[in-house]
């Protein structure tokens, strides 16, 4: 019944089977690795040809001759009529565009470019502040609103670093808008530092306020390392701050009753000289002269309160300025020198005068006085006759230079000369040593801008003087040309002294050596107020 046992058919296939598989593997295996060696070692019988290392097997079935032909001219290839056979390849590339648009393209880019290390001119209008570079090209708007800048751009660039500082309102998250002290830095017109000129709690009253905004509060130091500005952030009266840049470190300086205002540092950046001024119950303004040391912190008192307001004229070497009061009935009065090592000074002037300039170099003084201020001064018993007049180093009595009235006077620091004014405009002009000097007849009235490096006087006229208005070129010594019949407002040598730049209204004016015709660059929304210029 029971037979043997019989295997199943699935497993008497699953042995064979395998061991085929196993099998073909193998051989696939085996056929791929001669393949690759065979190409490995073909591969490396050609490399070895070619780099010349074992003779070519193959050479034999070569012709001798065509295996010269294809060593030996590869020096003279360069002159196979294939290439001699084209002539105008040579011209071709030898006067080919590309070397001579690249210059021309770089140089393009360059001068409609702000210079990333300046100098830049920097000019305020009622758009804003504006840049160009000092071709009158590459033009940007560095600030939207126009900021605060009771005194002009003059006081707000620092000497050196590319840095411009202003006052410009800034809305708090309450929706108020108060002052605050903007650093931008140029060319790229980055805020490198704000802060509020104005702390919410710290109680500040309406003069202050109006104070703070309608009088100058800046001044950098003569190394553009410090910043002094003014502000309420200590109490309810405007205090001077100082912001050192190298540390980020800012420190109260004053702390008077009084609004502090006008700061102007000394030549050698020891001292500060600033005005204090307090209004009474009956509304009079009082105003008092100080010093401080930014050091030491060490506040002096130079001139006691009076119901004028003084104002600095300049500084005489390091530690002496000239310094007076103004009047609406006098003008200007009480003229002395001021001395930051002590605290008092002699009047050199007591009576009335229009205007008053230092050199400070040579510390020659020149004041003017005018005829209604001869004859009705009440400043002074004995005031002097209508003239001009010199004190040498700023002492002794006053030399009268000209017996013809004089409104006001300006040092010209550039040019080395005092110039007077009349009625009929800038008239006259004196060396610093008091001697008068002539000035071309066809540029009478005008006052020169001279560039530094180039030595060129541009005699200009601008929009508010009386006619004729224009710019010329020339000297003091030379006739004068007339380069542009028109109104010539802040013109402004470039560095190197063959470009000067200037607006008509709201054209920015370019005039380029050596004809110095002057081609328009720009036409600004408004007119400018100011320019100043930036340096690195």
């Amino acid at each position: 019944m029971g037979g043997p046992a019989h295997t199943p058919p699935e497993t008497r296939r699953e042995i064979p089977t395998r061991w085929w598989i196993v099998g073909a593997v193998g051989a696939v295996v085996v056929c791929l690795g001669l393949c690759a060696l065979a190409v490995l070692l073909s591969g490396g019988a050609y490399w070895l040809v070619a780099q010349e290392k074992i003779p070519n097997p193959f050479a034999s079935q070569t012709p001798t001759p065509t295996l010269t032909l294809t060593k030996t001219p590869r020096p003279t290839r360069t002159l196979t009529p294939t290439r001699t056979r084209k002539p105008s390849l040579t011209p071709s590339l030898a006067f080919t565009p590309a070397a001579t648009r690249t210059p021309t393209l770089t140089a393009t880019l360059a001068a409609n470019a702000l210079p990333p290390e300046g100098p830049w001119l920097v000019f305020d209008s009622q758009d804003g502040l504006w840049v160009v570079n000092p071709q009158g090209r590459g033009l940007k708007r560095l600030w939207a609103d126009r900021p605060l800048l009771p005194e002009g751009l003059q006081a707000n660039a620092a000497p050196q670093g590319g840095l411009l500082a202003f006052m410009a309102y800034r809305e708090l998250r309450s929706g108020e808008e108060v002052p605050a002290l903007h650093v931008v830095s140029l060319p790229e017109g980055r805020v490198e530092r704000w802060l509020l000129a104005v702390r919410p709690l710290a109680g500040a009253g309406e003069e202050s306020l109006r104070a703070l905004v309608s009088r100058n509060g800046l001044a950098w130091s003569p190394d553009g390392r410090k910043l002094v500005f003014a502000a309420v952030l200590d109490g309810p009266s405007v205090d001077l701050y100082l912001l050192d840049r190298q540390d980020h470190s800012l420190r109260r300086l004053t702390d008077l009753a009084g609004d502090e205002f006008a700061p102007a540092w000394s030549p050698d950046g020891s001292t500060l000289v600033y005005f204090s001024s307090d209004v009474d119950a009956q509304g009079v303004e009082w105003t008092e002269v100080w010093t401080v040391e930014p050091i030491s912190g060490r506040n002096m008192r130079l001139l006691e309160r009076a119901s004028s307001r003084p104002a600095l004229a300049g500084w005489s070497g390091l530690h002496q300025f000239l310094l007076y009061r103004r009047s609406e009935i006098c003008g200007g009065f009480d003229l002395r020198l001021g001395d930051t090592l002590r605290p008092y000074s002699d009047p050199l002037v007591k009576g009335c005068f229009g205007g008053a300039a230092v050199d400070g170099e040579s510390s020659n003084i020149v004041f003017s006085v005018s005829q209604a201020q001869a004859a009705y001064c009440p400043c002074a018993d004995e005031p002097e006759p209508a003239g001009v007049y010199f004190l040498p180093g700023g002492q002794g009595l006053p030399q009268q230079l000209s017996g013809r009235e004089a409104l006001d006077v300006r040092w010209l620091p550039d040019a080395r000369l005092f110039f007077t004014a009349s009625a009929q405009g800038w008239a006259r002009a004196y060396s610093a040593a008091g001697a008068p000097v002539g000035i071309p007849a066809d540029v009478l009235g005008t006052l020169p801008s001279v560039g530094s490096a180039s030595g060129l006087w541009a005699w200009y006229s601008p929009r508010n003087a009386a006619p004729p208005r224009g710019l010329w070129l020339g000297s003091n010594r030379q006739q004068a040309r007339m380069i542009y019949a028109g109104a010539a407002d802040f013109p402004r040598w470039g560095p190197a002294g063959n470009t000067l730049l200037f607006f008509d209204g709201t054209a920015l004016m370019a005039a380029e050596g050596p004809d110095f015709a002057p081609l328009r660059r720009q036409t600004m929304p408004s007119a400018p107020v100011d320019a100043v210029w930036v340096w690195r």
